[in-house]
Order: structure tokens, then C-alpha cells, then sequence
């Protein structure tokens, strides 16, 4: 049997944040893609982001947009989805507005898939849909 300290926050293994290629649209000045960075986030974060989202209250589809979003702007570190110049350079306000407007929806969705993995999720976005239909 393993040690307690092994649950100890100190010593739990902890995902690193990955780079991944949202969109080969965005270069640098090189002219070379520019990686987005991706974290994963807590269940407690997890649980205020659904709260946030209404997800709990009947959990229909605009409940289940709504947290998908605010789950992607929580897990992407790099573009910072929160800066007012990057909002303001594609005439939106909010960073879930952001995210939909800056990316086309392959990318969104190759996005969510993203997300979805480095959090450990095992069900598919339809799945969710799917629940939300029961």
C-alpha cells in the first residue's frame, strides 16, 4: 500500500501545460505558426465554471455552449483571451466572445477537443449534448 504523502499536494503529479496549433493563421513575424498554451484546471474550478453557466439548472444546450466556453477561456494561457487590445482588434467585449470570433469552427471545435483531453474528460461533446437532450 502507498504512503499518504503521496496524495499530499506537494508531491501529486501535476499536468504540465501543453502547446498546441489552434490555427496555422496566426504567425509570427517569421512567418512561423504561433502555438496556443492550454492548462488543465481543477473540479472546483470545473464546478463554478458550470455554476457560472447555469449548467446545474436544467443543463439545455445554451447552459452547455455557455460552459464550454467559459472552460476553454479558463484552460487557454497563451493568447491572453481576457486582453482588451486583442477584444477590442475584433470588435467584441468578453473573452468567450473573443475565443468565437478569433477562431473559425473547426478550429473551435479541434479547440474544445483540446481542452477536453489535457482536463482527462472521457466523454465526447455530444455525449453532453446528448444529456442535456434527456
Amino acid at each position: 500500500m502507498a504512503d499518504i504523502k503521496a496524495f499530499l499536494m506537494d508531491n501529486a503529479f501535476k499536468t504540465k501545460s501543453r502547446h498546441i496549433c489552434v490555427s496555422e493563421r496566426f504567425k509570427d513575424d517569421d512567418g512561423e505558426t504561433i502555438m496556443w498554451e492550454i492548462a488543465p484546471i481543477t473540479e472546483r474550478e470545473n464546478e463554478e465554471i458550470k455554476r457560472l453557466s447555469g449548467f446545474f439548472d436544467g443543463c439545455g444546450k445554451d447552459s452547455i455552449e455557455k460552459y464550454i466556453s467559459r472552460l476553454c477561456v479558463k484552460c487557454v494561457k497563451y493568447p491572453d483571451l481576457e486582453d482588451i487590445s486583442l477584444q477590442e482588434s475584433y470588435g467584441v467585449f468578453g473573452a468567450e466572445t473573443l475565443v468565437k470570433s478569433m477562431l473559425y469552427a473547426g478550429e473551435y471545435a479541434n479547440l474544445v477537443k483540446e481542452i477536453r483531453d489535457i482536463n482527462g474528460f472521457d466523454k465526447k461533446l455530444e455525449d453532453l449534448k446528448e444529456e442535456a437532450k434527456n
